[in-house]
């Protein structure tokens, strides 16, 4: 990558990391160095204005409530999956998806369980902590 003056940078110095990565140089602003330290406290508000925080842990907790079962599944890979299809890998037959926790603003896990959208599948799978399958009900059995 070149820039008008002639000068190459490599990719990774010009890429900045986007929502839910950590901030660059996480301690920076605790530097002895009083410069450092304040190049690192405006870096530290920076990132904070843009929302970015420590980032999820790469795995969401699949609990299979009939059974007890707990199952871990790849964030990243459920993350490439439209709803139905990552609904599809988490459910087996007459499964369905009760609720799910999400992480809160300061990206700790929340108590709240709620329904999944599916039409925000993409924005908010980053956000989940846990998945709660039960067992559907046979036809004509009511839940």
């Amino acid at each position: 990558m070149s820039n008008p003056n002639g000068l190459k940078r490599s990719p990774s110095t010009v890429t900045l990391a986007g929502a839910g990565s950590p901030p660059p140089f996480p301690g920076l602003a605790s530097s002895a160095n009083p410069i450092a330290s304040g190049i690192g406290q405006a870096v530290a508000s920076f990132a904070k204005s843009l929302g970015w925080s420590q980032p999820p842990p790469a795995a969401v907790v699949v609990e299979y409530r009939n059974t007890g079962q707990v199952v871990v599944f790849s964030r990243p890979r459920l993350a490439k999956l439209p709803f139905y299809g990552a609904i599809m890998a988490i459910c087996g037959a007459n499964q369905t998806v009760e609720a799910a926790v999400f992480f809160e603003e300061e990206g700790k896990p929340g108590s709240i369980r709620a329904k999944i959208d599916p039409d925000s599948w993409s924005d908010i799978v980053h956000h989940i902590v846990k998945i709660y399958v039960v067992s559907a009900s046979p036809p004509g059995m009511g839940r």
